[in-house]
């Protein structure tokens, strides 16, 4: 089975290795395998992602809300 999905309108594409990166450095201190993070990316059929906001942006929310808003708020068709 092939699924195709129709790219978002965001223009905040990061290639797959990036987030790994990203979510690495970020989840450091509390990742106690940090393999078996690169594994599920490796295993995961995308070369990257569109996120809702700049990467950067993720960095200062802490909170459920605060993802869903920037979620909420993002550009759609």
């Amino acid at each position: 089975m092939k699924i195709i999905a129709r790219p978002a309108p965001s223009q905040d594409y990061y290639p797959k290795e990036f987030l790994l990166t990203a979510l690495t450095e970020y989840w450091a201190a509390k990742l106690q395998n940090p393999q078996m993070l690169r594994r599920l990316h490796e295993h995961v059929c995308v070369d990257g992602r569109y996120l809702a906001v700049p990467v950067e942006e993720y960095y200062r929310m802490s909170t459920f809300g605060h993802f869903n808003d920037a979620w909420m708020k993002r550009p759609r068709n």
